[in-house]
């Protein structure tokens, strides 16, 4: 393919006669070989691809992408651009000519609540009868089957992908759902796919925007700027499902046009009545048509209404039909690593791992919890925001009898470095351990528990490794629970 089609929707400011150049593949990592290839020299977080073109040369590169002005005057083969990152999102949309032009594509952001929402409308689809595809940061399905992607580490295709991935996977993987009769798309999108341009050449004709907290302030900053990075979703084109309970969202609706309001506490497009929250899952009542309609979900906590609420209204606006809603919604009986409860225990695990999400899982774990203690395992992340850990610390010890802090993917950092930082947020509300090893403190806190109380692991959710400076490595949390609980029984006997 011609290097100018591949370039197509992107200004070039400089060596246009290399645009006739043909390219047989397009690559942005060095280290791989792609004959006859452009290679894209991206200016990332810790690595700068423009001082590896020479590697990308000896590899196949035939021309270089860049938005950098000295890479541009050395090398004669070189395309200077706006944005390396841009180009990067588009070549690959065009190289695949354009895979999501004749399908719904449907894209959720927010701090929390982005996997939830992209189940009960994937549920939803699903039920009413729709082919389609779910791009989450779970897994990947296709009409119900599981699409491993390729590219990761070796735990990582074991396990998951980011949240979005990275354009080379992720429009390969549109191009696959298009190429199976995927009519319909559910993806999350974040904050970072967003602000590097990874979603720059889609446009989703139905956006969901679930709320916004502190969160990824290494990366943006400052909340504003993580706000913009979330509004970049939002199009002309686009038909905006927004929770404006949130304030951020209400923000969000009073800046765009087409939007459909959600609300749990006022008068708005789409608003939920009369809720009832459950010892198991909620109920609510929705007004569509003069009709009342009772919605009966299996996942506990206020949260969970929300992200019914919003993708109830997603799907009543691309126009299913009600009944098929209600019923999706009640047969969805969980998400893997959210409120997800272990086996027949009371034991839990969540991917919560911001102070907004940690308080609303721990307040609904104490309302469960009436006559037991709640117990909180958690730690925070390396290399992130650092603002967090401590209000995480007040959060859990405020709400929690007992915390256990431990590791969390500290990656470069020191595990005991972080647990410092949660302390300074440690309140004398509740008893204290600290056991950096995540498995110790897993198999400790099993150790403590009476009959009613109830244990929460926090941060890791779906995720089945931890990072640490030695790298990725395998760590599921179920298995050390089941193992421990198994251990026990057989004690027992």
């Amino acid at each position: 393919m011609r290097l100018a089609e591949l370039l197509k929707g992107i200004r070039v400011l400089g060596g246009g006669k290399n645009l006739l150049t043909d390219v047989k593949g397009i690559f942005s990592d060095s280290r791989k070989k792609v004959f006859n290839g452009a290679f894209v020299a991206i200016k990332g977080e810790k690595r700068n691809g423009n001082e590896y073109i020479q590697e990308a040369i000896s590899n196949g590169a035939v021309v270089i992408i860049t938005d950098d002005e000295n890479t541009y005057e050395k090398e004669k083969n070189a395309v200077l651009v706006e944005s390396s990152r841009r180009a990067l999102s588009y070549m690959w949309d065009n190289f695949y000519n354009h895979p999501t032009e004749n399908i719904n594509l449907v894209a959720i952001t927010g701090t929390n609540g982005k996997t939830s929402c992209a189940y009960y409308l994937y549920n939803i689809l699903r039920t009413s009868g729709k082919d389609v595809g779910l791009i989450s940061t779970i897994e990947c399905l296709i009409n119900g089957e599981r699409i491993e992607l390729n590219g990761g580490s070796e735990v990582l295709d074991i396990c998951s992908a980011m949240t979005t991935p990275d354009p080379e996977i992720l429009y390969s993987l549109l191009d696959e759902m298009r190429a199976k009769g995927v009519k319909y798309i559910v993806m999350e999108a974040s904050s970072h796919a967003l602000e590097q341009e990874k979603l720059s050449p889609l446009s989703a004709d139905y956006a969901i925007f679930t709320n916004l907290s502190a969160e990824h302030l290494e990366f943006h900053k400052t909340l504003e700027a993580y706000y913009q990075a979330k509004k970049r979703l939002f199009k002309e084109k686009t038909i905006s499902i927004v929770n404006v309970d949130d304030s951020y969202g209400e923000r969000l609706k009073n800046e765009l046009d087409n939007v459909k309001a959600c609300s749990l506490k006022k008068k708005a497009d789409f608003y939920a009545e009369n809720i009832e929250l459950l010892s198991r899952g909620y109920r609510y009542k929705i007004k569509d048509n003069n009709k009342y309609n009772v919605i009966d979900g299996q996942i506990n906590g206020e949260f969970s209404v929300y992200n019914s609420l919003l993708s109830l209204a997603c799907a009543r606006s691309m126009g299913i039909e009600m009944q098929c809603i209600v019923t999706a919604i009640s047969t969805l009986n969980g998400v893997e690593g959210r409120f997800e409860k272990i086996d027949d225990s009371n034991i839990y695990v969540d991917y919560a791992h911001t102070p907004y999400a940690v308080e609303n899982v721990l307040k609904e774990l104490k309302k469960i919890t009436p006559e037991g203690r709640v117990f909180a395992l958690f730690g925070c992340g390396g290399d992130r925001d650092r603002s967090k850990r401590a209000k995480m610390g007040e959060i859990a010890t405020l709400l929690a009898d007992v915390c256990i802090i431990t590791s969390d993917n500290s990656r470069s950092e020191r595990t005991l470095d972080i647990i410092v930082d949660i302390m300074k947020g440690i309140r004398d509300k509740c008893e204290l351990a600290i056991i950096p090893d995540r498995e110790k403190a897993i198999l400790y806190a099993i150790s403590q528990l009476r009959k009613k109380d109830s244990l929460i692991l926090l941060g890791k959710g779906h995720e089945c490794y931890q990072i640490d400076n030695q790298g990725k490595h395998y760590f599921n949390e179920r298995e050390i629970v089941r193992r421990a609980l198994k251990h026990d029984k057989n004690e027992a006997l």
